[in-house]
């Protein structure tokens, strides 16, 4: 009983993030686009041809009796999250394609909500929409059992909860949380975290100073 209170209380928490309310025609037109792009996305999991690096990551650290081995880091190829994930995916449905991309269609999910209540905050929020869902080679990766996808899910929504501080309790910790995941969905996202860490860090410091001065 004390587990479902928990994930309750973590669900509205999460609320934000869906903000897929229908309040006027943008509205509807983000919500057919965004469902479309994901429609997309769940049918290249289902029927897309499996890729080497797909395989070898499920092969090799994608199984619950292989998963230890994320923790060497011997390759390039292997996205820590994703393994983890997949290993639960995958543990009565093993080698199944869609399973083993199942991690990565339902952060796809939870990118193409955050982007449709993010454009929200923009004046032409059907162009930004656009420019967040409509790549070709993005919504492939979306659909794909690597972890560019997932990075790109948590960095996106950090920039969210940057914006709408106001609706997250210790946003900084949000924000740290949700770097962590980035970077371990993939590591590449490193570079991209130190940037939006170093230019938080100064903006929060600077407002905090012209605060200050003004007072």
């Amino acid at each position: 009983m004390k587990l479902l209170t928990m994930l309750s209380e973590f669900g509205k928490k999460l609320k934000p993030f869906f903000n897929l309310k229908i309040e006027n025609f943008e509205d509807v037109l983000s919500l057919i686009l965004g469902a479309g792009v994901f429609a997309l996305v769940i049918f290249q999991a289902a029927y897309m041809d499996m890729t080497y690096d797909e395989a070898y990551t499920y092969m090799n650290t994608g199984r619950i009796q292989d998963v230890w081995k994320i923790y060497q880091f011997r390759i390039a190829n292997t996205h820590v999250l994703n393994s983890l994930l997949m290993t639960i995916t995958t543990l009565f449905f093993p080698y199944n394609d869609f399973a083993i991309r199942l991690p990565a269609v339902l952060l796809a999910g939870f990118y193409i909500s955050t982007a449709i209540s993010l454009s929200k905050k923009f004046q032409n929020r059907l162009i930004f929409l656009g420019m967040l869902l409509l790549f070709y080679y993005f919504t492939t990766y979306l659909s794909m059992a690597r972890g560019y996808g997932m990075s790109a899910a948590f960095l996106l929504a950090a920039i969210f909860v940057y914006k709408n501080k106001s609706q997250f309790k210790e946003w900084y910790l949000w924000l740290a949380n949700l770097f962590l995941l980035a970077m371990y969905a993939n590591y590449v996202a490193i570079p991209i975290i130190l940037v939006m860490s170093t230019y938080t860090v100064s903006y929060t410091h600077l407002r905090a100073h012209e605060t200050g001065r003004n007072l």
